[in-house]
């Protein structure tokens, strides 16, 4: 049931985040503050942010329907989103070590990174427990 949950939201978000980006590039990089310059960089965008996301996406759904898949994309989830979440804490802590060459600061981190991170280790930790709950 969790294992099922999981795969439905996923999927659901991943479709629905992923169908935005790619109608529209500006979107995640009004959040992250990129900046667009050249036709290689909406291409990118949308391929990255669009089209990777609704085919994660795409595949959780199915897999959320044919159970000999949901173990595997269970996996995916924890694997997947628990690594861009754990490369966002990590680099989150360690930016504090490269201010100076990054002229950067972490007060300048957005809820965005901070949002993202919550999510994505949250729903890798209750994709995992599904994974371990249904062997």
């Amino acid at each position: 049931m969790l294992g099922k949950f999981i795969l439905w939201v996923t999927g659901l978000v991943f479709v629905a985040y992923g169908g935005v980006c790619l109608y529209d590039p500006n979107v995640p990089v009004n959040y992250i503050g990129y900046t667009m310059t050249g036709a290689d960089a909406y291409i990118e965008t949308a391929a990255m942010y669009g089209g990777l996301q609704l085919g994660f996406g795409f595949w959780l759904l199915f897999s959320a329907f044919n159970n000999y898949y949901a173990r595997s994309a269970l996996l995916s989830i924890g694997f997947a989103i628990g690594g861009l979440g754990l490369s966002r804490l990590l680099f989150l802590l360690l930016m504090g070590v490269s201010v100076s060459t990054q002229n950067q600061n972490v007060d300048d981190v957005t809820w965005y990174t901070f949002g993202a991170i919550i999510y994505e280790l949250s729903t890798a930790i209750i994709a995992l427990a599904a994974f371990k709950r249904s062997a």
